[in-house]
């Protein structure tokens, strides 16, 4: 890679952060209803983070739902965006959903699982995602998570009933 492209990296990677911080002013004011999914990729004991380069702390594969997108649907989209990993929507099992309010927003989160064999190949655009790495449930809940995420690793996140999704 030569010194441009990671210029260009580091530009969007400005871009996003700034873009991140006008959305969070946002919804300190707006206090909106956002729609979100989480994807947890597990192989074995290990399940797949990521960084990204706006945001501190560590996360699943995930992102905001798109109009009259099934949540479904939107984890295949991210897990694809995120960490270039192709799966049908219908491959990812709904484990489960809670709402919270953070970062000045209420947010409904879809929590999904998906279970590999082995590790599959990750690739990151290093502007989005800065990271990614299979850990450890243990290695996982020493990092800064998200609130979810935690939630999630920790199971005290809401099981989805099969008419949830």
């Amino acid at each position: 890679m030569d010194a441009r492209v990671g210029a260009r990296d580091r530009a969007w990677q400005l871009g996003l952060r700034l873009a991140w911080l006008g959305l969070r002013v946002w919804w300190r004011v707006a206090r909106p209803e956002t729609h979100g999914v989480y994807v947890a990729v597990w192989s074995g004991e290990r399940v797949l983070l990521v960084r990204h380069s706006y945001r501190p702390g560590t996360s699943l594969p995930g992102g905001m739902r798109r109009r009259r997108e099934a949540p479904a649907a939107t984890g295949a989209r991210e897990l694809g965006e995120e960490v270039g990993i192709e799966v049908s929507p219908g491959t990812l099992h709904l484990v489960g959903r809670t709402q919270l309010c953070h970062l000045g927003k209420r947010d409904h989160l879809h929590v999904f699982r998906l279970d590999l064999s082995g590790d599959p190949d990750v690739v990151i655009d290093r502007r989005e995602i800065v990271w990614a790495g299979f850990q450890t449930r243990d290695e996982a809940l020493v990092l800064e998570l998200d609130p979810a995420v935690r939630a999630y690793l920790e199971g005290r996140l809401p099981a989805a009933s099969p008419a949830s999704g």
